[in-house]
């Protein structure tokens, strides 16, 4: 599933209906950044859904999503991000070769 122009809210409330239907299931969505300090939209790709995955205790609560989109949209592109059930996202950092 890719879907373009996604506003913060809309992504928030496409995640929360597809947690309804599939409940305990983490879904991990490839954002592209590019256009979000501009228009403040996303494009979202859905990567896996998998079930049963628990959050890591560096989750933050999906009410934190638009701080975090706006400022990791300074930084990067685009950013790899898990939804799950508890209201809890994450965002998947890949470390610099360097690190």
């Amino acid at each position: 599933m890719h879907l373009d122009n996604l506003t913060v809210i809309s992504l928030s409330e496409l995640c929360g209906s597809m947690l309804v239907f599939y409940p305990d299931t983490a879904f991990t969505f490839a954002l592209d950044l590019s256009a979000y300090e501009a228009k403040g939209v996303v494009a979202a790709h859905l990567i896996c859904a998998e079930q049963g995955s628990e959050a890591p205790l560096t989750a933050d609560n999906a009410g934190f999503l638009p701080f975090a989109l706006s400022w990791l949209a300074r930084e990067r592109a685009a950013i790899t991000v898990t939804i799950t059930t508890q209201a809890l996202f994450w965002v998947h950092v890949r470390r610099a070769k360097n690190d």
